[in-house]
């Protein structure tokens, strides 16, 4: 069964269950699949924010575009109000003021 995936929900991954492009997950009462591309690892002890406004980064900087309502994964450093964090296979800094913990 399918299970509709809105931008910034959690959802708990079945151990092993991430094939072919499919993750097998739950959704608050709902079990079913999605793509894995959706699916944003998250570690013990890691905050996970969202994005409250879109950001554009200057990659030199080592900065990173990020959407409104985007997760991002906190990477533990900080510096001169950004921190960096990771977005799916993005990694860099964003603003701290634009972020969220959820």
């Amino acid at each position: 069964m399918e299970t509709q995936v809105l931008r910034g929900c959690k959802s708990t991954v079945s151990a092993g269950v991430i094939e072919s492009n499919v993750a097998k997950g739950k959704i608050a009462d709902r079990v079913g699949y999605f793509p894995a591309t959706f699916v944003q690892k998250v570690l013990v002890g890691e905050k996970v924010f969202r994005c409250t406004k879109p950001f554009s980064g200057c990659k030199e900087e080592g900065q990173i575009n990020v959407k409104e309502n985007q997760i991002c994964v906190d990477k533990g450093e900080e510096t001169n109000g950004f921190i960096k964090v990771c977005s799916g296979k993005k990694k860099g800094f964003v603003p701290l003021d634009i972020l969220v913990n959820i």
